[in-house]
């Protein structure tokens, strides 16, 4: 005796969340939950979702495992604020140098 097998057809109603940019209201990334919205990157300070497009990463962590992304606005306002932290930078870099230097000094 053969078994048959039976074919159905059903509809189904989904219902799909879409995220989209804060900025420029392009499409990020769609999902089936609401409460899922892992493919989004926000703005480290204004918590804006943002694209490919309006997201800015300083380019000393483009290679950390952990960057921290900005808007395109956020990143207009920081413009002085990052010269001064790169210009602090620097200066932690000279008193770490003198730093081993003093202590290499001492060594010998």
């Amino acid at each position: 005796m053969k078994n048959k097998i039976k074919q159905t057809e059903k509809t189904v109603i989904k219902t799909i969340y879409e995220y989209s940019c804060d900025i420029c209201n392009d499409i990020i990334c769609t999902n089936e939950y609401s409460h899922v919205n892992n493919s989004t990157v926000k703005c480290l300070f204004c918590d804006r979702d943002v694209c490919d497009k309006c997201k800015l990463i300083r380019p000393e962590d483009e290679r950390s495992d952990y960057p921290s992304f900005y808007c395109t606005e956020c990143w207009e306002r920081g413009k002085s604020f990052r010269d001064d932290i790169d210009y602090m930078e620097g200066k932690i870099d000279i008193i770490m140098a003198e730093w081993e230097r003093q202590c290499k000094k001492k060594k010998k």
